[in-house]
This record gives structure tokens, C-alpha cells and sequence, in this order.
């Protein structure tokens, strides 16, 4: 889940759209005030589609942090369900925030309306695209996969074909799919706590729901570490490789309770760290076959220890992966936190914060964790 994301803001040289007032439309035309921190306003016109209240939320910029950072808290804030995000820089915005808000226009197909005022860019809500069913999305997810596994294996051949950009552009198609499907199952609960706030108005199944699903693959890796593990102990293998291996796994559980940790208390900058980490676990595991496997520094490993190597490395490079995919829920956690209804201020009575329970799966009595409070003012 997490590495996925890691291309949108990559090195891809995008141009960002031109800053732009959101035009007025068929819907009804309100004044939005677009709130800064040092406490003033600038007031906008925009039209919001739609009726009702939608979920806001704001997303501040933080000095210095990875752009990548921003790109996934976009992100999280798309699969929320946020039909309004507010990107905030103290500073005034930068052409590299311009350029990921483009990027993730792009990529999410959804948000084709911006208003800016110093510091601040609101991105809105298009076109409904996430009303499509998640069965129809999930068969053009499975069509375009198959086509690209297709397109891949075909380049085992003598002469490959095609651009591999080509596939970097479908694997785009399939994430945004993925995340409107997200989104319209997060949507859906919201619906129906809506309609039935007995059941736990505060409830979060999707996350429990992911994190297990992550659990169960490590589970299923420790089984397989365990049987490599034992067949390559029986054959001779050079201490310091067996000294790296420790270290890399020991680091791996290391990861996974930290990653377990801010799913259950999540955090933006403390999951963004995390998933940072997860990233540099992940070249570890190249670095260390390339030494141990390509490059034959261990000398005298027969091809059965090799192929153990090759095993026990790759159970452990999956682990990371898996503990990266929590990591990714505790920051779409945080995120989702800060949603409010409609335009309203945090301040003001009319707020209604989306609060993320303490413990997965169901409500908390302890205090509010609302995380990134939405400053639009409707």
C-alpha cells in the first residue's frame, strides 16, 4: 500500500496548473473564507456542488518534511472521503506544494477545482467519479492488472515490447481505482452510522479490517522464515551472513511494533517517519542480496544455502513491507481524524468532528484525537 504511493510526487517533471479562482456554477454560490493561521481571513467565492455538508480537512505543510509526506496525506485524505482539502504553508505555498497538488489532481482524478489565497490552497471536490460501484471499479481494476502481468511477461521474451512507462501509467489507473474504492466504502459506513448511530457512530472497521489482513502475511512468513531458516542452518554459512541476518530481522520486529504502535495511536508525522523507515528496510533487503547473492562476497556457499539465503532475505523484506502497510493505516487514521462537516471552523458549534477512536474497530472515552483540524470557514 504504502510503497505504492511513494511515485506520485517522484521526479516526474509536472507542471502545475495555473492558480485559479473556482468559477461559479449551476449550484448555489456562497462566500468561502479561507482562514490563516495568523488569524486572517481573505474572503473567496467559490461554488460548492452538491447539497448538504461535505467532509473537510487541512493539511498543513510541514518545513523541510520530504515531499512525499504531503503526498500521502492527500492521499489519506482523498480515501477519507474529503470532498474539501485545505493545504496550508506558513510561509507562502511553494512551486514543490503546487506541483504535488497538481500531481495528486492528477492521479486521484477528482479534485479539478482549486481557489488559492496567500498561504493556503483549497482543492474541491469535481465531478462524483466515486459513485461508481466498487464492483464495476474492482472488474476494471482486475482487466487492466491482467493486461499489465500480460505486457510484463512479454518482455521475458527475445525482443520486449512496449514502454515500461506505459505500465507506470496503467499502475497509476489501478491506484486510483483502488483509492476510490476505499473511499466509497468509507463513504458507505459513514452513511450508515448516519442512519444508525447505535451501532457505534465512532466505529472504524476498514482499519481493523487492513491491519489484520497485514498480521495474517506476517504470521504466514514466520512459518516460511522458520522453515528456511532451519534448512539453511543445516548448511555451512559463514557467521557474518548469519550476524546480518539477525540484525536485519531483529530491525524488522523492531519495525512492526512501531508500525503496530501508531495504528493504534495514530499520528501524521510520527506514521510519515515510520513508513520513511519502512522505505529504507526495503533497499536494505536489495543491498543485501546484491552482497551476499550477486556479487558472490560469500565465498564457498553452495546453491542450496544460496537458495535459503534468497528465501530467508525475502521473508524478511516482506515482513517490513507488511509492518509498512500498518504504518499506512495509522497515518490514514490520523488523517481521517481531522475531517469536520461542512465549512465549519473548529471552534465553531457547527463543527462535527470525524473522531478516531483510541481502539480500532470501536468507540473511546478518552479524549478527542481530531489530528489536522479542517480552518475553511463557510
Amino acid at each position: 500500500m504504502a510503497a505504492k504511493r511513494e511515485r506520485g510526487p517522484g521526479a516526474e517533471a509536472h507542471r502545475p496548473d495555473p492558480p485559479r479562482e473556482a468559477l461559479p456554477g449551476p449550484g448555489e454560490r456562497e462566500a468561502t473564507t479561507l482562514r490563516e493561521r495568523d488569524g486572517s481571513e481573505r474572503a473567496r467565492d467559490a461554488t460548492v456542488r452538491g447539497a448538504g455538508a461535505q467532509l473537510s480537512c487541512t493539511v498543513a505543510v510541514a518545513e523541510g518534511a520530504p515531499p512525499e509526506h504531503l503526498f500521502r496525506q492527500l492521499v489519506a485524505a482523498h480515501l477519507a472521503g474529503a470532498g474539501r482539502i485545505v493545504l496550508e504553508e506558513p510561509h507562502g505555498l511553494s512551486n514543490e506544494t503546487r506541483a504535488i497538488a497538481a500531481t495528486f489532481q492528477r492521479r486521484s482524478g477528482l479534485y479539478n477545482r482549486i481557489a488559492e489565497a496567500p498561504g493556503v490552497l483549497l482543492l474541491e471536490e469535481g465531478e462524483p467519479r466515486s459513485g461508481e460501484p466498487p464492483e464495476d471499479l474492482l472488474e476494471r481494476m482486475f482487466a487492466t492488472a491482467r493486461d499489465m502481468q500480460r505486457a510484463a511477461g512479454a518482455r521475458l521474451g527475445p525482443e520486449p515490447r512496449g514502454e515500461l512507462r506505459e505500465l507506470d501509467r496503467l499502475d497509476d489507473e489501478v491506484d486510483r481505482d483502488a483509492w476510490l474504492v476505499e473511499r466509497a466504502l468509507t463513504r458507505q459506513l459513514d452513511a450508515a452510522r448516519a442512519r444508525d448511530p447505535s451501532g457505534g457512530a465512532e466505529a472504524d472497521p476498514l482499519s481493523p479490517l487492513l491491519v489484520a489482513r497485514a498480521l495474517e502475511r506476517v504470521a504466514d512468513h514466520a512459518v516460511t522464515l522458520g522453515e528456511n531458516a532451519e534448512r539453511l542452518s543445516e548448511c555451512p554459512v559463514p557467521e557474518p551472513v548469519v550476524a546480518a541476518l539477525r540484525a536485519y530481522h531483529g530491525q524488522a520486529l523492531d519495525y512492526l511494533a512501531s508500525a503496530f504502535e501508531v495504528a493504534l495511536a495514530p499520528e501524521v508525522d510520527r506514521a510519515n517517519e515510520l513508513i520513511d523507515t519502512g522505505e529504507a528496510l526495503l533497499a536494505a533487503h536489495a543491498t543485501l542480496t546484491e552482497r551476499f547473492l550477486v556479487r558472490a562476497e560469500t565465498p564457498g556457499l553452495s546453491p542450496i544455502a544460496a537458495a535459503g539465503l534468497g528465501l530467508v532475505l525475502r521473508s524478511i523484506d516482506r515482513t517490513v513491507a507488511y509492518a509498512q502497510d500498518i504504518a499506512q493505516v495509522g497515518l490514514d487514521r490520523a488523517i481521517a481524524g481531522g475531517l469536520v462537516l461542512g465549512g465549519a471552523a473548529p471552534h465553531d458549534a457547527r463543527a462535527v468532528p470525524r473522531r478516531v477512536p483510541a481502539r480500532l474497530g470501536g468507540p473511546d472515552d478518552g479524549p478527542d484525537r481530531t489530528g489536522l483540524e479542517a480552518e475553511l470557514v463557510g
